[in-house]
């Protein structure tokens, strides 16, 4: 792969790892579910060179709000504002290495 997918899968599994010590996620397949997409997605994307498109995770993002907005329990409120943070860095810095391929 090269440099900027190298460092695009580097943002997922940064992802993944965050959203697991969170507790909003127990894995890949429960992560490629919860981005609207069946349980292999992730892997499968990972096994070919890809990493998680912007509109996945826009879904994930889109889910977890509601989610948010549903829930009285200030833990969970706590945990998701936390994950969406993350899910945000992740799509900035995304974005920031497609705009730095586009240029190169």
């Amino acid at each position: 792969p090269t440099t900027y997918t190298a460092a695009k899968l580097e943002v997922d599994s940064k992802l993944l790892d965050q959203l697991q010590q969170i507790g909003i996620i127990s894995g890949v397949a429960d992560l490629s579910r919860a981005c609207g997409k069946n349980a292999t997605y992730f892997a499968c994307m990972r096994k070919r060179g890809y990493s998680l498109h912007i509109g996945s995770l826009a879904f994930l993002m889109a889910r977890l709000s509601r989610d948010m907005d549903e829930t009285v329990d200030a833990r969970k409120r706590a945990k998701l504002r936390i994950a969406l943070s993350a899910i945000n860095e992740a799509v900035q810095e995304k974005c920031k290495l497609r705009e730095l391929e586009l240029l190169s």
